[in-house]
């Protein structure tokens, strides 16, 4: 049964191209993308202007099937012909070549996703509707192909039924259009296709991912993170600073005493111990973390094995018992 509340915008004229009924001549022939059969414009006073024909067994949905690969069609044409662009929107992976990128830990390496806009007039100089694929045998929608490069797409419209597998496994890349009313013939027309819409889903497109120095152009994704920096001073005490890991360069980076400020304990009593010899290769200060009965470490305070009881690091200046070790 034909559906009433159903309101049919669209009609191909004698040239078979998609016209909206706000474009269609009263006494022009029109037929139905669907059915093929006689449509007539009804532009009158009551109800929305809109495509009428009499044929009950018209799908609706082969309807809005054949009307946006038309609508497609016929716009590849029209741009082609007035140069103007169709483009399509994808992501492209771009990753840090900052030095600095090698110090960034317990998370991957910098990288974001940027947009990566092509224009498929400059990829594509022909369409052909419902054309065989003679290389695969499959027949898409709408087949793009370069003369000059040999590189094929297909165009595929979904509107019940999503892209066949034997499509998506042939390796071509398909740009598939998800129809869900007549509103979405119009986006076709529009020709501006991006993978962020709902309606765009794309197969076997490869964007070849990039490098680029992001953290200098403070876009770093670890750049608010806060880093410990740690010095022994001239009196032996350690000196703690908290800096942000933008404002470090990869030479304090490299100098092993900064760490990013949530490590565990136990992390960072290997790593303020390394600190102490480093920056104290003479052992010139006593320091309870050189010695063999220091055993952790937390907020300035050592334990100590042999006195069981947590104590200040400098405490060792004054400890009979304190044994440095060789580390």
């Amino acid at each position: 049964m034909e559906n009433t509340s159903i309101t049919y915008m669209f009609a191909l004229d004698p040239t078979n191209t998609l016209v909206h009924v706000s474009d269609a001549e009263r006494n022009e022939l029109y037929k139905c993308p669907g059915c093929k059969e006689k449509m007539v414009p009804a532009k009158g006073n009551l109800r929305s202007h809109h495509f009428r024909h009499n044929n009950s067994t018209c799908s609706y949905e082969t309807y809005l099937h054949n009307a946006a690969k038309n609508a497609f069609y016929n716009a590849f044409n029209i741009a082609k012909a007035n140069s103007l662009p169709i483009r399509l929107q994808l992501s492209r992976q771009v990753t840090c070549s900052n030095p600095k990128n090698a110090f960034i830990q317990e998370r991957p390496a910098c990288s974001s996703m940027v947009e990566a806009n092509y224009n498929l007039i400059d990829l594509f100089n022909y369409a052909e509707l419902e054309k065989r694929d003679n290389r695969t045998g499959l027949t898409p929608d709408v087949l793009l192909f370069n003369a000059e490069t040999h590189k094929y797409c297909y165009f595929e419209i979904c509107v019940t039924h999503a892209c066949s597998q034997d499509k998506i496994d042939s390796g071509i890349p398909i740009i598939e259009i998800n129809i869900f009313g007549e509103e979405d013939i119009q986006f076709v027309k529009n020709l501006d296709f991006s993978i962020d819409d709902y309606r765009v889903t794309v197969h076997n497109f490869s964007v070849t991912p990039i490098t680029q120095d992001l953290c200098s152009k403070g876009k770093c994704q670890s750049g608010n993170d806060e880093y410990e920096v740690w010095a022994l001073s001239t009196s032996g005490r350690l000196n703690q600073t908290i800096e942000l890991f933008n404002n470090l360069s990869v030479d304090v980076l490299s100098a092993s005493n900064c760490w990013p400020i949530n490590i565990n304990e136990e992390e960072k009593h290997r790593l303020i111990k390394q600190v102490t010899f480093s920056q104290d290769p003479k052992n010139m200060y006593s320091n309870c973390l050189k010695c063999i009965y220091a055993t952790s470490w937390f907020d300035g305070q050592v334990y100590c094995s042999i006195k069981s009881s947590q104590i200040g690091y400098v405490e060792a200046k004054q400890c009979k018992d304190y044994r440095a070790t060789n580390e």
